[in-house]
Parts: C-alpha cells; structure tokens; sequence
C-alpha cells in the first residue's frame, strides 16, 4: 500500500493531490484556502488542511513529487529568468550560468524540503508527463491519443503522445520558446488583462472577426501541418522570449489598459489569436490521429482549459469521444505526478483502476457552523427536507440563488456544489448576475448545467460533457428559449449531470424540468470578482449578504431574509495579506531594488487604510513609487522607522516566489537587512497578484539550499 503525495508548490495554480493505491482520495488547491486567486505564495495552508483531514503527517507520505524535472533543461536560463534581474544575477555569478537554473528549479525541491519531506522521498516528474498522466491516468480509457499544451515543461510547449495500459510514450514535441500558452496571454496581456483572465479574450473573440490572422502567420509565425509552429522573427521576442509581449505589440501597436474601452479593434485582435488557438488544435489533434490511430483523444495542460478551441476538435468527429478535465491547469501535474510515481515508479498496473467521474474532491463544506455564522451576522434560517425543489421554486421565480453542497469542485468551473444559479429562461438574469453578484463584464457568458440525457435536445453533441469545459452549439430552435446560457457566437460551455454523480443537483434540475420545462439552470462559480471560489460558510455567508444574490441555500438552510444582517466588508484580495500580519503590531513597509515595478502595488498600497496599527514607509520604496504616502494616509504614515517589534512587509520581485527560487534576490540588500536587523520580527513579501509569502519560512528554506550547495 502507497500514499503518494502530488505537489504543485509556490506558484500559480499551487495545489496538493493525495493517491493511495492509485485512487486519486483529494485535490487541494493553495488558493480556495489562503484566497489568493492565481497567487504565487510560499503558504501551505493546503497541505497542512490535508494532513489533518486525512489525520496523517509527512512522515506517513511514501513519495512527494515535484511537478517539474530540472535534468531536462540547463539551457534555458536567458529565456525565462526575468530580464529585470538577469543582469545582476550573470553579475554576480558570471561564470556559470547554469548554477542560477539549478538554483531557481532545485528550489522547489527546496521547498518540499522545508515542508518536512525526506530528499529520498521526492520524486521529479518531466512537466508535460504529468499533465498528461493527471489526465489520462484516470479516464476509463485503456490506450487514447493524448495532447498537452500550456507556457512551457521544461523546455516543450506542447506535446503529442500516446497513453497505452500503465505506459505513456511521447511522440513529438515542440520545442520552447515557441509556445501556444504564452502567445494567447501575451494577447491578454495586450487587452488589458493578467494571467488567469485568459477566459475574457476567449469570451472576446465571439465579437470579433479574425481579420489579422493571415498577416499574423503569414509575417510572423510558420504554423506546421502536425500543430507545432515556430517564430519567423525571433529577434521581436526581447530579452525574456517567454514572454512574447513586444512581439504582439510590434504587430498590434499599443496595449489597452484594463480601465480603456474595449473597440471593434480589440475584439478582432482576440478573435485572431482565437482561431489561431483553434485551427493549433485541430491541426494537433489530427497529427495524434495519424500517429496513434486511437479512438479517444485526452486533451491536458492550461491551454486544454479553452473550451471553444476543445469544442472545435470534437465537431471535427476525428475521435468518438473526446476528453479534457477540470484540473487541465497546472493543479493536474499534482493529480498526474503522484499517479505516475504510482504506475511508472511503483510499477503498479491500471487493471480494473480507479477512475475519474467527478470533480468533487475538494474539501466538504462545514455545515456544522451554520448556525454559529448565521447568529454572528444576525442572519435567521430556515431548514428544509427538499432543498433541490426550493431551489427550483426560487430560480424558476427569476431569483438568484447561491448553492452550496457537499465536497467542493476542483478546477475554476462551479459544476453544482458551490455555484451560482439562475433560470436560462429569464433573459434578464445573466445581466443581473454579472453586475449584481459577480460584478463582471456583462459581455461575459455564463454556462448551463443540464440533465444529461437531456443535453442532445438542447445542444449539438451526443457526447456527455460533464466539467463545462467543451463548448458546443445551441441548437437553431432552442436559442431564443435560453437566452442567458448563450454566447452570441450562438454556441455553450455545457455540464451535464448524471443522477449517479451529482444526486442532489440532479434532482434540481429535474425539479426545474417539473416546474419550467426545462431540465436546466445558468450555473456560474460561487465568487465574487477577483476572488477564489468560496470554501467555507462563513465565505458564502459574507458573499450572500454583500451581494444581491436573493437566497443562499447551504446544505438544507435556506437564506433568504437578509434586511436586518449585521453588515460585512466586501472580497478584496489584500485582505489575505493584512490577514497573515500580527494585529497588534505596528507595520513596516519597505521595498526590494530599483528593479522592482512599484506601480503594481498603487492599488495595495491604498489598502493601507484599512490596516489600523501605525505605518513606517521606507525612503526607498516612497522613492519607488511616485505615491505620496503620508497624503495618502496622513493619520497612520510615521517617519520613524525603529520600532522593536513592528511587522515587515516587503513589496518587490515579480512575484512572491521569487523569494524561494531567487539566489540574488533573496539576497537583495534589504531583505537581508530585514534578516540581519529584525530577526526576530514577522516578515511578508507580497507579489504583484497579492501573494505572499513569509521570508521567516524561506530563511528555513535558505538554510536546506546552503545544505545542498545550491546557494
């Protein structure tokens, strides 16, 4: 008997899988605990949350695996370490470059490390491997056709592969820094958007024309046959060719900011890297044809998250069945590398093997304190012995109702247990939820959960598609009678609900059919925007009464009457971060170099304001920043930085877990000042998204990469 523990550490998408036996038990996600959407944090309030629910601790974990194989690739060290600091790295270590790649990809063994897992236990797993193992591992398939694509592995983009019994052989793939992942964000970015809002181009591209596309191959891509596609002009990438930035604003000219109107403009610039994204995809899945002439093609990795794109393989009818996952993001290489230990290292067969027929492998929600959030914010309830009809009573009344049930979903997409829910019928409600609730773009589309033996009526597919991650068309005669579950492609991100994996919400649903005719509801992720789907009562609670969401049915307590609630502060993200810091304490907020791009942090250093205790800023950092603090926060903001025991917070770095990876900035000359002259102080960094990561843990972390000669 093993238990194998799959990781995902410190960066986006952080997560912990735990497999015994080749049953995948649950999957983790760093950021629905310490609620930091996308955050790159050094935390491990996933792992220690496991450890209990599971009542084990590290020493009963067999193996741990490290989602990423650093033996693959010492030669790309000017690619992907941020040019901001490149130069002062090669400056301090200008005769082997390599040590510094060592250093930044042998830290997240470091890391493990320091989260008290034995060297003999850590198992590195090639990155593509393991998205395709979390992938294919599980499906009830013996041997498919399998696909990854995302920003890069180790030194591949994309891969074709064929998965056969324990074995999966990788056939072609292409090479970095060509790489479908990194062009469609360095268009978000281009629109004004960050990592993890790759969605909003997606939903974008239905209002364009793709009018670039020939111009965009044509001058600056060589897009080959089998799906793999090289740059024509390299020299356009700039000093860091992962990110592709300047070579999208050569073509296209000046990026949007998030707060600039969206134009026909833009709208056909993202239908342009769209079609690109799927004519990539089909010409990928035809190549996994010829070469495995399988019947069932898997598709894995953060680029397999593009619905529409998977939507476009399966209306090829190249395979019978096609399969894509909610964890297709890089919290699948956690899920893909404990199994692949399990059948490659262990040696274990897939006979008879567990497989995957749900998402529901978070953490079960914790209904026992209903009744102590609900006396806290003065809330009255009401228990009921059906809570699937008065659900459906309420949506089918054209109110909007959060839904919150048994174990949590893994992945982005709300699949009926912590979801938003409206009537598909009522073609007021999308606009309502979008600015009322999810306070989103009201371009935006949302998805519809349906019966599953329901679903070919509505839409164009015979096959179930149960994780709302392939897109399909809304039949002709059905697209004025589900107005809010359409895109104006005419086309949706389908789940459909079997009563054998989803009993209660199937019975919703069949409520609706009962009451509406129609087996169907909007369905959107129980969150507000910018924050992780909510874990906890308390997080719906909050949301229920800060938005207006009209009823919040949890477990059997149905929520409605909301006028006498106590009130409660609105999501931010800061607050995460204010959360981690010692309430009693004064604060102490400094800066790293003068490479750091402060102006990332203007809308947290606003926050400051809700912080209560007194605020000493750096001269530096006020230097930094252009912001003239002490107007900002005249009662709080105090000159003398001396105190004995203040908090450190520290802003700079592109992101917090360049804390962990990064020899020079780890010793960057004021975080070793904050070692140095407060060593017995609380010290935070905090990244550009709003992770953070304790410097007292990473001196911890230090101390095993001296051990290990790689500082």
């Amino acid at each position: 008997m093993a238990l194998v523990l799959g990781t995902k550490i410190a960066q986006h998408d952080a997560c912990f899988a735990l497999v015994k036996d080749g049953e995948v038990l649950c999957i983790y996600e760093e950021e629905r605990f310490n609620r930091i959407k996308h955050g790159h944090c050094s935390t491990s309030v996933a792992l220690n949350r496991l450890l209990s629910d599971y009542g084990i601790t590290v020493s009963d974990i067999d193996y741990v695996t490290n989602y990423i194989d650093v033996q693959l690739f010492p030669f790309i060290l000017n690619d992907i370490l941020d040019p901001s600091f490149r130069a002062a790295k090669l400056a301090a270590n200008p005769e082997d470059k390599n040590s510094m790649m060592d250093w930044f990809y042998n830290a997240y063994a470091g890391m493990l490390l320091t989260y008290g897992f034995e060297k003999s236990k850590i198992v590195s797993v090639r990155h593509h491997l393991a998205h395709m193992a979390g992938a294919f591992y599980p499906s009830p398939c013996h041997s498919a056709a399998l696909i990854s694509a995302d920003g890069f592995g180790e030194a591949e983009s994309a891969v074709i592969a064929k998965g056969e019994g324990s074995d999966i052989q990788i056939l072609q793939s292409n090479e970095y820094p060509a790489s479908l992942g990194a062009l469609y964000l360095a268009f978000t970015n281009f629109l004004g958007w960050d990592y993890g809002e790759e969605g909003k181009t997606m939903a974008l591209a239905s209002y364009g024309k793709p009018k670039y596309l020939d111009k965009f191959i044509g001058e600056y891509l060589n897009l080959q046959d089998n799906g793999f596609f090289t740059y024509r002009k390299p020299e356009l990438l700039g000093e860091c060719t992962f990110l592709v930035n300047p070579f999208v604003e050569k073509m296209f000219g000046t990026p949007r900011k998030r707060e600039d109107k969206l134009t026909q403009y833009h709208m056909d610039i993202a239908a342009t890297i769209q079609e690109f994204t799927n004519q990539t995809f089909i010409k990928l899945a035809k190549e996994a044809k010829k070469l495995t002439n399988e019947k069932t093609l898997v598709i894995s990795g953060g680029v397999a998250l593009n619905s529409v794109a998977n939507g476009q393989i399966l209306k090829q009818n190249l395979f019978d069945e096609v399969l894509a996952y909610p964890h297709s993001n890089d919290a699948g290489t956690a899920v893909g590398g404990a199994l692949w230990v399990e059948y490659s290292k262990l040696g274990n067969k897939r006979q008879n093997h567990w497989y995957f027929n749900h998402a529901y492998l978070g953490t079960q929600i914790d209904s026992e304190n209903i009744e102590s959030v609900a006396e806290k914010y003065d809330l009255s309830y009401k228990k009921v012995e059906n809570p699937a009809k008065v659900a459906a009573d309420l949506i089918s009344e054209g109110k909007i109702v959060g839904w919150v049930q048994g174990r949590a979903e893994i992945g982005p997409r709300a699949l009926g247990n912590r979801s938003i829910l409206g009537n598909p019928a009522n073609a007021n409600i999308k606009n309502l939820i979008n600015s009322k609730v999810k306070n989103r773009e009201n371009w935006r589309p949302f998805a519809p959960s349906v019966l599953a033996e329901d679903a070919a009526l509505y839409f164009d597919t015979n096959q179930k598609l149960p994780y709302m991650i392939i897109v399909a068309d809304v039949r002709p005669e059905w697209r004025d009678k589900i107005p809010s579950v359409i895109h104006v492609d005419g086309t949706a991100r389908v789940q459909t609900v079997d009563k054998n994996v989803n009993p209660r919400f199937y019975e919703l649903l069949t409520e609706m059919k009962r009451k509406t005719g129609l087996g169907m509801v909007l369905n959107t992720s129980f969150n507000a925007g910018g924050e992780p789907i909510i874990s906890t009562t308390e997080q719906a609670i909050k949301n229920f009464l800060t938005t207006e969401m009209d009823a919040l049915i949890i477990d059997n307590a149905v929520f409605e009457d909301k006028a006498n609630a106590q009130p409660c502060d609105k999501f931010a993200v800061h607050q995460s971060t204010f959360a981690a810091l010692d309430p009693t304490k004064p604060l102490y907020v400094l800066g790293v170099s003068d490479n750091s791009d402060i102006s990332f942090y203007t809308e947290f250093l606003s926050h400051l304001a809700y912080w209560e205790q007194p605020v000493a800023i750096h001269p530096h950092l006020e230097k930094l920043s252009g912001i003239k603090l002490n107007a900002l926060l005249p009662e709080q903001i105090i000159e003398d930085p001396g105190f004995d025991n203040a908090s450190i917070l520290v802003l700079g770095g592109q992101t917090a877990s360049h804390w962990t990876f990064d020899a020079y900035l780890i010793r960057a000359e004021l975080v070793v000042q904050g070692f140095d002259y407060f060593p017995n102080h609380q010290i935070l960094s905090i990244a550009q998204n709003g992770g953070v990561s304790d410097l007292n843990v990473l001196q911890l972390h230090q101390k095993f990469m001296l051990e290990n000669g790689q500082f």
